[in-house]
């Protein structure tokens, strides 16, 4: 064998690298005896906390060279399946072996911990909006140069511009008002719409969180979901085919992604029945959507041992686009602010001109200034009071969307 000091991978007694292999030193009565674990070196490179919105959990970043010399491609591991150890196989392959034996497993494992020492902690949010993070409130959006904010599947648009300027704002306000592209009634709605959702917070604080969704009702080509894109984009980079979410979603799936979308606007696109099976299934997903906006307090659910569950409800706001109203019933209508756009309504060389400026960034540095505008004209480190807080920032809102 040879000495366990030239290996890139330090590991403190009793388990030690030698030619490339991890093992483990045992005393007896004879002295020291040694005793092989695997064929790799595994080592953590980063301890990560993961917060959700609702929920912490923990999981390990984790490293290895094969004894051939091959680097092993770094992996995530949550803590309920490290202890397993079939992520061994299942992501690394048949040729990294964990030698047999009651004890060889755990000793792994313990290997694998005693390296945390040379391991970066981090903190990765996999929710979006206002969080309270060491005292301050951060607004979080992927890529905010600040934060590990994961978003996946097709929430991956959702974006906070890298830089604002009050060029970028004046240019907006500035087309909104001269450059119409469909009626007022429904642009300034939904600018509204957009500037009242990262208040979402403050407002749940004081338990007058708004209660209902916005719905763009028009025939196909009429251009409601292309107009619900445009007003996304001041969250991240959307186009009428690619928006978060859409009627072909489950429920469950839909009400997942709506609690992870805390303060930000989302949008469930094209609730157009044909059939009687489909129009039975989305106007299912019609009715628990506007119960969720509606009610905002999420369903309670059980573990597996019975214990009770943290509810998960909606945290943003939404707009559903479809060719007509959902027949939701009689509470479900009282929770749905309705916009119909009629066929020709867009003023299509107008539209072009802000999806350029969407294509941009442009909208999403309007997002962002106020968003930094808020932190600093509203959410006063001295502010401990909620309702005081919610105030502030809602007289605040109203002047500067007015100004």
């Amino acid at each position: 064998m040879s000495n366990s000091s030239t290996s890139p991978v330090r590991y403190p007694l009793p388990y030690k690298a030698v030619d490339g292999c991890l093992y483990m030193e045992k005393a007896n009565k004879n002295g020291t005896t040694t005793r092989k674990l695997c064929n790799f070196l595994p080592y953590l490179t980063n301890e990560v906390e993961v917060d959700d919105g609702v929920e912490q959990t923990r999981s390990f970043r984790i490293a290895g060279i094969h004894e051939s010399g091959r680097l092993l491609p770094e992996i995530e591991v949550t803590v309920k399946d490290f202890e397993k150890k079939n992520w061994v196989l299942e992501r690394w392959g048949a040729d990294c072996v964990i030698e047999p034996g009651n004890s060889i497993r755990e000793n792994v494992s313990c290997a694998i911990l005693k390296t945390a020492g040379n391991a970066e902690k981090k903190n990765v949010y996999r929710t979006t909006g206002w969080q309270l993070i060491d005292g301050k409130w951060e607004y979080l959006l992927p890529n905010d140069g600040k934060h590990d904010v994961r978003l996946f599947g097709k929430l991956r648009h959702y974006e906070m511009a890298n830089h604002w300027s009050d060029s970028d704002l004046k240019t907006v306000w500035s087309m909104i008002k001269d450059r119409l592209i469909v009626t007022k009634a429904i642009i300034w709605t939904l600018i509204a719409f957009v500037f009242l959702t990262p208040l979402n917070e403050f407002f749940r604080q004081v338990f007058y969180e708004p209660k209902f969704v916005l719905c763009l009702i028009g025939k196909t080509g009429s251009r409601k979901s292309t107009l619900a894109a445009l007003f996304l984009s001041f969250f991240g980079r959307f186009s009428g085919t690619d928006l978060p979410l859409s009627f072909s979603d489950t429920l469950n799936s839909i009400l997942t992604n709506i609690n992870t979308l805390k303060d930000v606007l989302t949008c469930i696109d094209d609730f157009h029945p044909g059939t009687r099976a489909t129009e039975k299934r989305d106007t299912n997903i019609a009715q628990g959507i506007d119960r969720a906006f509606g009610d905002r307090i999420g369903k309670g659910r059980l573990t597996s041992d019975c214990t009770p569950m943290e509810a998960r409800p909606p945290q943003g706001n939404a707009i559903v686009t479809g060719e007509t109203v959902p027949n939701v019933g009689e509470s479900g209508t009282a929770r749905t602010f309705t916009l119909e756009i009629k066929r020709g309504d867009v003023n299509l060389e107008n539209l072009s001109c802000f999806q350029s400026e969407a294509k941009n960034g442009t909208l999403m540095s309007c997002l962002l200034s106020y968003t930094e505008w808020i932190k600093v004209r509203a959410l006063k480190p001295t502010a401990t009071n909620s309702s005081k807080q919610t105030v502030a920032v809602t007289a605040e809102y109203l002047r500067w969307l007015h100004g």
